[in-house]
C-alpha cells in the first residue's frame, strides 16, 4: 500500500509551523479503505482485551479501562 509509506506532516499552532516529520502510524482521512482498514484493527480489540479490562467502542472511538484495586490504593487507568 503505496500511500501509507514515505508520508510527512507538519502543524501550526499559533501561527508557527513546525518541521516536516514522518508519519509512522495512522490511515489518511477521505481515503477510499480508510473504514475498511479501521474496522480491521477496531474488530480484533475485544479479542486481545483481557477479563480485567473493560472496552467501549462508539463509531470511530475507542475506550479502554481497567481498576487497579489493593489494600492501599484504588486507581481507575
Amino acid at each position: 500500500m503505496a500511500f501509507l509509506t514515505n508520508r510527512q506532516q507538519k502543524v501550526k499552532v499559533s501561527g508557527t509551523l513546525s518541521e516536516w516529520l514522518k508519519v509512522l502510524r495512522g490511515i489518511p482521512q477521505g481515503t477510499v479503505l480508510g473504514p475498511l482498514l479501521f474496522l480491521i484493527h477496531v474488530n480484533d480489540l475485544p479479542d486481545v482485551c483481557d477479563n480485567f479490562s473493560k472496552l467501549f467502542l462508539f463509531a470511530d472511538d475507542a475506550k479502554i479501562y481497567s481498576y487497579i484495586k489493593n489494600a492501599y490504593v484504588s486507581l481507575c487507568i
